[in-house]
């Protein structure tokens, strides 16, 4: 593995920021699919992500007060 036939390497005159990305999920045809977490790390990342990703209730609370707002 240290030298496959597809691995090239490339003299850059400056550094390049590289960004690595582990993904378990994806979606084809507009359908989401869960795929093996082969390095254990969903377990780490969804309490993370989730606090993140779900809103509070002072947020929830503030949407619907907007939304009455713009319904009248």
């Amino acid at each position: 593995m240290d030298n496959p036939p597809d691995n090239k390497s490339v003299k850059v005159p400056n550094k390049i920021p590289v960004f690595i990305t582990y993904f378990t999920t994806y979606i084809n045809n507009g359908q989401l699919y869960f795929g093996n977490d082969l390095y254990n790390r969903d377990d780490k990342l969804v309490p993370i992500v989730m606090s993140g990703a779900m809103p509070s209730k002072e947020i929830v609370d503030a949407i619907q007060a907007l939304r009455k707002i713009a319904s009248t």
